[in-house]
């Protein structure tokens, strides 16, 4: 790649300068063309005396010139670099990661996945406090303190998905009470106010 853009600036250096030695105006050609469309746009102007010269030093052929007076010199080729005895410069070893490689290249920030609709432009609501603009995880009232001593709608968030009826839960409670009662005694007999005999654990 620098081999390349060597020869490259070399080669228009040389055709600049050789071009421009050739060339028998004292303007350069790209600039007498701009001065000739604004001869022609110029009609309708009423000269005024300026006294100087009206094209600037940077436009004429002595500039352009001396941009072009100075050259590269040649650089010696591979074949001609001096042999250091010390070997050439093995490349890094590879490291074999676990797994399987991947096949899929790394997106680029600019990729767009089609299957996956922006969410550029969209109103986002709070599901807390119902105000536009932010979600619930940032609401300025999750963590101001609640004066009617009620639980914040996240916490009570399995309660609405799921209610639970008083009587369930009391049977619930009444039924593992009883297990955990029992659990620890042995089995008795009892006689019930009728004079019924049974067996129990209790």
């Amino acid at each position: 790649m620098f081999e390349w853009s060597r020869r490259k600036v070399m080669t228009r250096i040389q055709v600049k300068r050789c071009g421009m030695e050739r060339y028998a105006e004292n303007v350069c050609p790209n600039i007498i063309k701009k001065i000739d469309i604004q001869r022609q746009r110029s009609r309708n102007c009423y000269p005024s005396w300026a006294g100087n010269d009206y094209i600037h030093a940077y436009f004429k052929k002595d500039m352009y010139l001396r941009v072009y007076e100075n050259m590269i010199h040649p650089v010696p080729g591979m074949h001609e670099f001096e042999d250091s005895g010390k070997g050439e410069i093995a490349a890094p070893d590879v490291k074999l990661r676990r797994g399987r490689p991947k096949k899929k290249r790394r997106a680029d920030g600019n990729d767009i996945n089609p299957s996956k609709a922006s969410r550029r432009g969209l109103t986002h609501t709070c599901k807390m406090c119902g105000t536009l603009g932010h979600n619930k995880r940032t609401c300025p009232k999750k963590s101001a303190p609640n004066p009617t001593g009620e639980a914040p709608n996240e916490a009570r968030g399995l309660d609405q998905q799921r209610p639970i009826t008083v009587n369930s839960t009391l049977e619930q409670v009444d039924h593992d009470m009883f297990f955990a009662m029992v659990s620890n005694f042995d089995t008795h007999t009892f006689q019930s106010p009728s004079g019924d005999k049974g067996y129990a654990r209790i």
